[in-house]
């Protein structure tokens, strides 16, 4: 996350969340094992390194490792036997086997993603063997949270969510570790919330409200805190909520913590969102001219990342700008981001006509600052708006 420094107007562009780190492509949940990862096409039945792999593997306690690192080719093979013979048990076992010493190799190389996926796919109505997979993921500490590590985890996540024990366990070695405050955190969360039960999740955001303070300091875990607040109901969400109100001004001037006023301001009830508005026109001005704060005004009245007027809250917004003190309008007229605000809100507002004569409340007070304030070039852009409206009266 970049902070937005007063620089020239055409600076402010709209804000929304920061993109969280690129990662490449998961595998698809249904897709055939030979397409995922690097693995290439099946070899045919012919073909006689199969039998000598499966003689590898059944014989050698290093053999899978060895295999999954030394190419595609080979990594087919293993895909292929474990999909074959999976029901005889013998070469599931031994994969399985072998995989539990080496997990960590393993699931954090994208060499590797092919045969682990296979692995959950046949052990995922197992449950004592996907325990084992789980036990060896986490143990004695979660796979590192590299590109390919995060995919692993992913799909982890994914295929255990069916079994609550599992996930409770893997989640909580993701609390444990604060997974939250890193890198590739936003992804493991999210992936939690959209594959488990909220019986399991739940752990996610009561360690959320555990540790706000610290993580609205900072990029990762802020993200991973509006995850959070997106997915949370009930008592959590009002303990979110809770942690808004009294505070809003400062949360919205933080360079991170901005994120999540917007957030739990879209998740509120009508009387939450109206409270926290109210809340943050009291100081309408200083937010306004603020790098960070003149976001959250803006998504006040208009929501940042769906560009649709918040019509409930709009009013309250109207309402303050139009009663500031002469001299704190005359400074927004001049000044980014404040003009800006208030173009923007101008426009909001002329869009909602349910508000109209309200909107032309403010435009009358700007017009009646002082002359030479509002002949300078800098206050041009906002000036134009406000003629254009006064002119439809």
């Amino acid at each position: 996350m970049v902070v937005q420094q007063p620089l020239p107007e055409q600076r402010y562009a709209a804000q929304t969340l920061p993109e969280p780190p690129q990662m490449g492509p998961e595998p698809p949940r249904d897709e055939t094992p030979s397409s995922s990862s690097e693995a290439s096409a099946p070899p045919t039945p012919e073909d006689p390194r199969l039998e000598e792999i499966r003689s590898e593997l059944l014989d050698s306690p290093t053999m899978l490792e060895q295999l999954v690192f030394s190419g595609p080719e080979s990594s087919a093979f293993v895909v292929r036997l474990l999909v074959e013979e999976h029901e005889q048990g013998h070469i599931r076992q031994s994969v399985l086997d072998r995989f539990v010493h080496r997990a960590h190799g393993i699931m954090g190389n994208r060499q590797g993603h092919a045969v682990f996926q296979a692995l959950l796919r046949i052990c995922q109505w197992r449950p004592e063997e996907l325990s084992r997979i789980v036990d060896a993921a986490v143990e004695p500490n979660l796979v590192s949270r590299t590109n390919d590590g995060v995919t692993s985890l992913r799909m982890l996540i994914e295929y255990v969510a069916p079994h609550h024990d599992l996930s409770a366990r893997l989640i909580g070695s993701l609390v444990h570790e604060r997974v939250m405050d890193e890198l590739q955190g936003y992804h493991l969360v999210e992936q939690c919330f959209k594959s488990m039960h909220h019986a399991e999740t739940r752990a996610l955001i009561l360690h959320a409200l555990d540790t706000i303070d610290s993580k609205l300091q900072w990029r990762y875990g802020s993200m991973c805190l509006c995850t959070c607040v997106r997915f949370s109901t009930g008592e959590e969400l009002g303990r979110f909520q809770d942690r808004a109100l009294g505070r809003a001004v400062n949360l919205a001037m933080g360079r991170h913590s901005n994120y999540f006023v917007q957030r739990v301001l879209d998740r509120g009830s009508n009387q939450f969102r109206q409270d926290l508005v109210h809340e943050l026109m009291g100081d309408a001005a200083g937010l306004s001219r603020h790098p960070c704060g003149n976001y959250v005004v803006q998504h006040c009245f208009l929501n940042q990342e769906s560009r649709e007027p918040q019509s409930d809250l709009l009013p309250i917004v109207l309402r303050a700008f139009a009663d500031l003190p002469q001299e704190h309008l005359e400074d927004l007229v001049q000044h980014a981001p404040g003009k800006l605000v208030l173009h923007r809100l101008l426009e909001t507002g002329m869009t909602v006509t349910l508000f109209l004569d309200l909107t032309r409340d403010l435009p009358q007070r700007i017009n009646s600052l002082d002359v030479q304030v509002l002949g300078r070039p800098r206050s041009e852009m906002v000036m134009v708006l406000v003629m254009k409206i006064l002119s439809m009266v």
